[in-house]
């Protein structure tokens, strides 16, 4: 059942509530209410169109909804397509039928310029998060790919505010992937790190903020990355004045040293999520022998699989485990007693052995001879 797939992480309601919420400020303030400035942020430099604002409420808004368990995954996907169908048709009618694509079809009144437009650049990154937003609720099983092209992404638009904090417009005009407006790029950013966090099951973030020793150098290296860039973005000023290198040759410098970070986060994180896969993979093979049910469960508690013992017992398939903790099997006689004992042994990491009154999938009650 999707809805037991569901994100976890609070920060992905936070994170796209404020995207949101810059998207609206867009088009209220700036479209209808016709502030210049507002659309673009930066004067003389695209502009956040009317339909990437109101594609960014649609998937910012979904986003929230489902994570806060107000809709259900087939709207998630809903809006998610339709937001991808709009770029899509907006990239088609740039390069074959109107300069200013899609915008001219649903705003007659804009402008002519390329500067009131979706521009390529959102057009991609609408696509781009579009698809990973309709994989939230199966992202397990696309993983890698999941990880990888949520870090592109959010590299892309990484480069875009980069481009804009060192006034390189051959970036944010210019780049074919890079080209959109200042306040879309922020938009993405902020989704990109929502999408990351909706499962905390997978994902470079997870990595870098859990407590295990790839965490811990994980957190070493984006220090050693972060103080790069920091001494790096000092010396731009000292080279640019004494002619040593340009602007466009140092930010070029920058561009390819946090590419290459990204491309050994997604590496490390390929790594160890194959490692952890093996672990898994021989633990299933020793589990199938087990005439007992079995259960493997993450830090958090929430199963990643169970073996064929535990299905012929209670009637649960794997897949409509995965996901959840074991509260699915409680009921209404079930002990409030044992389940917080067994929920404070767990957080002092000592061993659970005892009895619980557990329900099959069907109903049916069954004492369960529980060792943790």
């Amino acid at each position: 059942m999707l809805s037991r797939t569901r994100p976890f992480n609070s920060l992905t309601i936070v994170l796209a509530s404020i995207a949101l919420s810059m998207a609206a400020i867009v088009l209220i303030v700036g479209w209808i209410g016709g502030s210049d400035i507002t659309v673009s942020f930066v004067p003389d430099a695209p502009s956040m169109a009317r339909t990437s604002a109101i594609c960014m409420i649609m998937l910012c808004g979904s986003m929230m909804l489902f994570a806060s368990n107000k809709i259900a995954a087939n709207a998630l996907r809903a809006s998610a397509v339709l937001c991808g169908l709009v770029a899509v048709a907006n990239m088609f009618l740039i390069f074959f039928d109107s300069s200013n694509g899609i915008e001219s079809l649903l705003w007659p009144g804009v402008s002519d310029g390329v500067k009131d437009r979706m521009d390529l650049g959102a057009s991609f990154n609408f696509i781009l998060a579009s698809f990973l937003i309709f994989v939230i609720p199966s992202a397990k099983s696309y993983r890698i790919l999941f990880v990888s092209l949520a870090t592109l992404g959010l590299g892309l638009c990484l480069t875009t505010l980069i481009s804009y904090t060192l006034r390189a417009p051959e970036i944010y005009q210019y780049g074919t992937l890079t080209t959109m407006s200042l306040p879309t790029s922020l938009c993405f950013v902020l989704i990109y790190i929502a999408i990351m966090l909706s499962r905390k099951d997978i994902g470079w973030i997870y990595l870098i903020l859990g407590n295990r020793d790839s965490a811990k150098l994980s957190r070493r290296i984006l220090l050693w990355v972060v103080i790069f860039d920091l001494a790096f973005g000092l010396t731009i000023p000292i080279g640019v004045t004494t002619g040593l290198y340009s602007v466009e040759l140092s930010f070029s410098f920058l561009v390819i040293a946090n590419i290459v970070t990204l491309v050994i986060a997604v590496l490390i994180n390929t790594q160890i999520v194959n490692r952890s896969q093996e672990d898994l993979d021989r633990f299933a093979g020793v589990m199938k022998s087990v005439s007992q049910g079995v259960l493997i469960a993450d830090r958090d508690r929430r199963i990643l699989t169970c073996n064929p013992a535990f299905t012929r017992i209670t009637g649960y398939e794997e897949s409509e485990i995965v996901g959840q903790t074991c509260r699915f099997m409680q009921g209404v006689r079930t002990s409030a007693q044992t389940v917080e004992e067994i929920r404070s042994r767990l957080d002092e990491c000592r061993e659970f052995e005892g009895e619980i009154l557990n329900y099959k999938k069907g109903g049916e009650e069954f004492w369960n001879d529980l060792t943790i």
